[in-house]
């Protein structure tokens, strides 16, 4: 008796583990696959609306940034001097020269006009005279103007001595060295202006 019951808990046993097993490749086995499946496209979606938000964010960041362009563009185009208006700018100068006790004498080579994309280059040449202070306060004013100026050459003497420097820092610190500022000096500066049409 104690082998047939031994045989059928072995058999019941055997039974529960071909049910257990039919059990999970019949039914657990596809869900599993089908869990995974969905769990696979959650994760492409996920990733998708993430990539669809950074997007988006991107779109308001460039729509900020554009708007941020758009508002200083007025500023860019102040930097340039406006063709018919070349009066007002001829006055600007004569303002500063006479602030400044400069005796001033101003040259536009219209005749040596370049163009640069939809903007034109004309050199310009500044006569001075007058002493090294009120000079470095004219040099000071010019370049706060809103449109830009450059100047590429600085000539400084007095009358029967001139120097030429390329750079402005260089023709300072020379006269610097040899005048207190007070003697009258002649100075030639040759530059560039930038022009648009208006």
């Amino acid at each position: 008796m104690k082998i047939n019951s031994y045989k059928k808990h072995i058999a019941i046993i055997l039974i529960l583990i071909i049910f257990c097993t039919a059990l999970i490749l019949l039914a657990i086995k596809p869900a599993a696959k089908s869990i995974i499946a969905k769990r696979n496209e959650i994760q492409k979606e996920y990733l998708r609306f993430r990539d669809l938000l950074n997007m988006g964010h991107g779109l308001e960041q460039t729509k900020v940034n554009f708007e941020l362009v758009k508002t200083s563009l007025d500023d860019v185009e102040n930097v340039f001097l406006v063709f018919g208006q070349e009066l007002n700018f001829i006055t600007d100068m004569e303002n500063v020269a006479a602030k400044n006790n400069m005796e001033q004498t101003v040259s536009l080579a219209t005749n040596k006009i370049s163009k640069q994309q939809t903007n034109e280059i004309i050199p310009i040449s500044l006569n001075l005279h007058g002493n090294l202070s009120d000079f470095i306060n004219y040099l000071n004013e010019i370049e706060s103007f809103d449109y830009y100026i450059n100047f590429e050459s600085i000539e400084i003497g007095n009358e029967s001595n001139a120097r030429n420097k390329s750079f402005v820092r260089q023709a300072e610190e020379e006269v610097l060295e040899t005048s207190a500022g007070k003697n009258k000096l002649n100075f030639k500066i040759n530059g560039i202006t930038y022009w648009q049409s208006h």
